[in-house]
């Protein structure tokens, strides 16, 4: 059974902006912008103003309602804090921006305002988006990436539209590379891609009985959306 959540609390570790008696001193490294908080996954970040003898103060800063839970739906995503912007994935894969510090709506990607073929085919609890990946392109302009089920799909994070010279309108099909057999088979982007320079490099999530699709490693340039390299994880 899907967990049923729609709503953010920032109580914890890097999301935690204000709290009781705080200092008003600049904390530099508290920006969350890789799944995980670091690449490797360490989950932390350098935060001085939260210690063991203050955090009985903490206090809720906001909430936010995402509004879209509904059966079978869930929240896996870890956000991202960018230049004070939190950026996360509702349980019905629409992707929002908030102010970090008041938890205020800046505006909310729907995917499903798009055709995507293929994916009423899977349910939502199949089809969760646990994080996204962001980019610097070559224009100065961060873009972020994120799985909707076999999409996935770059999107401007100031404007909150589809990037559209990423791949067809801003959207990659993860049976890219796979082959003809694989073509109507279950992939889902169900993790977020590897940021190593201008390269995108993803898993993907595919059926664990037959028919299924290969579980193929691949690397999609950020700029284009262009399948530079294609590893077979089974030769």
């Amino acid at each position: 059974m899907g967990l049923h959540f729609n709503r953010i609390y920032l109580l914890f570790g890097g999301f935690l902006w204000f709290f009781t008696n705080c200092s008003s001193e600049e904390i530099l490294n508290t920006d969350w912008t890789i799944y995980g908080g670091s690449h490797e996954k360490t989950h932390y970040v350098t935060q001085t103003e939260i210690t063991p003898k203050n955090l009985h103060r903490l206090t809720k800063a906001w909430e936010y309602r995402t509004g879209d839970a509904a059966k079978g739906t869930q929240i896996q995503t870890n956000p991202l804090v960018i230049d004070g912007v939190l950026y996360g994935i509702s349980p019905q894969l629409k992707l929002f921006a908030l102010q970090a510090t008041s938890g205020q709506a800046l505006w909310t990607f729907d995917p499903f305002s798009i055709d995507l073929k293929g994916n009423d085919n899977f349910p939502f609890s199949m089809n969760v988006s646990r994080g996204i990946t962001h980019y610097k392109n070559k224009f100065g302009q961060t873009i972020l990436y994120y799985g909707v089920g076999s999409y996935l799909i770059a999107v401007n994070a100031q404007t909150g539209k589809r990037h559209r010279s990423f791949g067809d309108e801003g959207m990659v099909d993860l049976h890219t590379g796979l082959g003809e057999r694989a073509k109507d088979l279950y992939v889902a982007a169900t993790s977020p891609a590897v940021r190593f320079k201008n390269l995108l490099i993803v898993g993907s999530r595919v059926n664990e009985g037959l028919p299924a699709a290969p579980g193929n490693i691949r690397a999609f340039d950020a700029e284009t959306g262009a399948l530079v390299w294609n590893f077979n994880t089974i030769p």
